[in-house]
């Protein structure tokens, strides 16, 4: 039908799921191509969704310079379609690309800027994960900054019923207070991280929640 919207948006969806099978040379091509796409059509927010996409895809391959660049163009075109809730959570990706680059203080001040702009808007699900995020960023110099943002990150979990926030709210409190060598403050996020990972099949958190309640056994 020559109807470059449908195609844009196929490839956005199915290149979600190549990208939790681990295709990720396939969803570049995919999200390649729908910069295109994007082109044609000449839309901005389209081209930024692109680019933001494509951002991901190399932050999945751990090719950060890479994910930087496109994050950055994505953010620009928001930017320019006055899109701040997508600006917000390009500052939200970038802050975590810039946390594997070791850029301790670039991740930190786009991580408050996401929380900033998010605080003001009603996408409580984004803000919790920029909060969640913005905790890790602090996690190595200031944990009780960290803590402060995991804990409000776990009120928004809860009261959405954001199963995947939550678990990754206990597991960071968890280590938190693991690196403390408080056992008995541990131990509850922990225990509720194993059981919300295994409700949510997911193995590698049942493995960091299993790692989690051993340190605590062998501290106690």
């Amino acid at each position: 039908l020559h109807y470059k919207y449908g195609t844009f948006k196929f490839i956005s969806n199915y290149s979600a799921i190549l990208n939790q099978r681990g295709a990720f040379d396939s969803s570049l091509l995919l999200n390649r191509q729908s910069i295109g796409i994007a082109k044609e059509m000449n839309d901005q927010l389209k081209l930024g969704k692109a680019y933001g996409n494509v951002g991901n895809v190399f932050q999945y391959k751990n090719e950060y310079d890479s994910a930087l660049f496109y994050y950055e163009t994505a953010k620009s075109y928001f930017e320019q379609a006055n899109e701040k809730i997508l600006v917000a959570r390009m500052c939200d990706m970038m802050q975590n690309t810039y946390r594997e680059l070791n850029q301790p203080d670039k991740a930190l001040a786009l991580g408050k800027e996401a929380v900033a702009v998010l605080r003001a808007s009603n996408d409580s699900i984004s803000l919790g994960i920029a909060l969640s995020n913005l905790g890790t960023n602090y996690d190595d110099s200031n944990p009780d900054s960290a803590l402060k943002y995991y804990n409000e990150a776990l009120l928004i979990a809860k009261r959405m019923h954001h199963t995947e926030m939550e678990l990754a709210c206990m597991l960071n409190t968890g280590n938190i207070y693991f690196h403390k060598y408080d056992a008995d403050k541990m131990k509850p996020y922990y225990e509720t991280a194993l059981q919300l990972s295994l409700q949510m099949e997911s193995p590698e958190s049942e493995a960091i929640a299993s790692r989690g309640m051993a340190h605590y056994y062998l501290y106690k």
